[in-house]
């Protein structure tokens, strides 16, 4: 495994358990409601996604700092101590022009020594140009990790107002079978009387036993958005969770920004235009293979088969090199021309897709605007069709009552009731999840 696969695991390792212990700390309170933003921000601390974007920007760093290391100089020191034992050495020396073999006899020698040695590399702009794509990288790696943060209050926003229409729907469920079974009470009442035949009593009954169907499926949702609202908070699924039953009122007049602005909001378009930024200074890396390279070393040692004391023992035997060194590329088996080619594609490719997101990321930001449009007539509409759905209820239950309409047509007066105020929900949670929407395609979900 590379060096920096296990730096990135480590980065991840370690965001891990510092999220465990954010997400223990993080305050989620039980004992009243949350608000859309609280949810957020529970959200925020809690995300699984969002610890791995926080590990690709230590990442990032970690590799920087390893990068530092092309042009920083490096210094090392170093010492060593030891017994060297000679034993039964023979050499050869002349006397008068004949060779005598002389032998020595066994001895043992000490052996301290102490070095310090700097190099630097003076002049080398591939070092250079791999320091500035890191610093895009750790750019694009907060980008990235602004992006996210974006993705997860998106999330909990659309799901906030899908948990809110769920429980508003209950009440309306709630609310249809209350007057089905009111309507049932009257036209027994009046067939008491004598005033409706049988059938209008088992119809009524029929009304009943459908809306305390419906009801039973809506409160049955409600337990299912909750606990996915749970779930995109990083919460447990069965956790007891509550919020503010206010959707919102109306309120027209959402202002686009300007295509460009609005993309150098988002994160993910940063983060793209600073990997460009990093693909190009890789080639320019690629490219100073080329050119030669300027370095120097300087080196001090000091030896001595005595003990060093102190200080004064380095008045003698010691011994220091400096050196300036020249390396100029003639021929390096096209390793360098292979490199330029890749960093080439590189940088094309993420130009390419770089025009591909922007493009994207403008038409989001066009069908947001469009939606949030939408959302607002439709909001306006279902308000409308609400109050004439409630009006004509009432008049019809009237007319039933002396006589001059139909069970059948009191009970389709309360089923367009009940629609039309499931569509007014329905916009307004629409129109909240649009907004939320448009937030996030221009970068201000947060």
């Amino acid at each position: 495994m590379r060096r920096g696969s296990l730096g990135r695991l480590g980065a991840v390792a370690l965001i891990a358990v510092s999220m465990m212990g954010t997400a223990r700390a993080a305050d989620v309170p039980t004992d009243r409601p949350l608000t859309v933003e609280e949810c957020v921000s529970v959200a925020l601390a809690r995300s699984p996604s969002l610890g791995m974007a926080r590990a690709e920007v230590q990442s990032a760093e970690g590799q920087r700092l390893s990068t530092w290391s092309g042009v920083l100089p490096r210094i090392s020191a170093g010492a060593s101590t030891g017994r060297i034992h000679a034993n039964n050495q023979r050499s050869r020396r002349e006397f008068v022009g004949t060779p005598v073999d002389v032998r020595s006899p066994a001895y043992d020698i000490n052996s301290y020594s102490y070095d310090v040695t700097a190099s630097m590399s003076v002049f080398d702009w591939s070092k250079w140009r791999s320091l500035s794509a890191s610093a895009s990288s750790i750019a694009g790696a907060r980008a990235g990790e602004e992006s996210s943060r974006e993705g997860v209050a998106y999330s909990v926003r659309h799901q906030f107002y899908e948990y809110l229409k769920s429980i508003k729907l209950a009440g309306v469920a709630r609310d249809a079978e209350d007057l089905a079974r009111r309507q049932l009470e009257r036209t027994q009442a009046l067939f008491d009387l004598g005033s409706v035949t049988r059938g209008d009593v088992l119809s009524a009954r029929v009304d009943v036993a459908q809306n305390e169907l419906n009801r039973i499926s809506a409160e049955n949702s409600v337990q299912v958005q909750q606990a996915r609202l749970a779930r995109v908070m990083g919460l447990p699924v069965e956790a007891p969770l509550q919020i503010v039953e206010e959707m919102g009122a109306l309120v027209k007049g959402v202002a686009p920004e300007p295509g460009t602005g609005a993309l150098s909001n988002r994160g993910d378009v940063r983060q793209g235009r600073y990997q460009i930024d990093g693909a190009r200074a890789s080639l320019g890396a690629a490219r100073a293979g080329y050119l030669p390279t300027v370095g120097v070393q300087w080196s001090y040692q000091w030896s001595d088969s005595r003990r060093p004391d102190f200080f004064d023992s380095f008045d003698y035997n010691t011994r220091w090199s400096a050196f300036l060194s020249l390396s100029v590329p003639i021929f390096d088996g096209l390793s360098t021309r292979g490199s330029v080619t890749q960093a080439k594609a590189s940088v094309l490719t993420r130009e390419r897709s770089q025009r591909d997101l922007e493009l994207q990321a403008g038409l989001e930001i066009e069908e947001a605007r469009l939606a949030i449009d939408q959302a607002e007539k439709q909001v306006a509409s279902a308000t409308e069709g609400v109050a004439l759905a409630e009006e004509n209820h009432r008049l019809r239950q009237q007319m039933y009552e002396v006589g001059a309409a139909t069970l059948l047509e009191v009970q389709t007066a309360q089923v367009d009731l009940t629609r039309s105020r499931v569509s007014e929900i329905e916009a307004l949670a629409a129109l909240r999840q649009a907004e939320a929407l448009y937030e996030k395609v221009t970068g201000r979900a947060e």
